[in-house]
């Protein structure tokens, strides 16, 4: 059964990049979406960061004086 759904511009660009990642349909990224939510996996800690920051995100004078601690 097939159903239509509205959903914002900027929520339809993350449900495609989800679709692209998982090589999916979007009914697949939705699912992968609920399982992932239903697992509590986005909450087990930070492992689950692991990766996520991009260079463009580090403030070098920071990560200097950790790194000299």
């Amino acid at each position: 059964m097939v159903k239509v759904i509205t959903i914002r511009d900027d929520v339809y660009k993350k449900l495609f990049k989800v679709k692209r990642k998982i090589r999916g349909s979007f009914s697949d990224a939705i699912e992968y979406l609920i399982e992932y939510s239903a697992r509590g996996e986005h909450v087990k800690g930070l492992i689950n960061l692991a990766g996520s920051l991009k260079e463009k995100d580090i403030k070098k004078d920071r990560l200097r004086r950790v790194l000299k601690w």
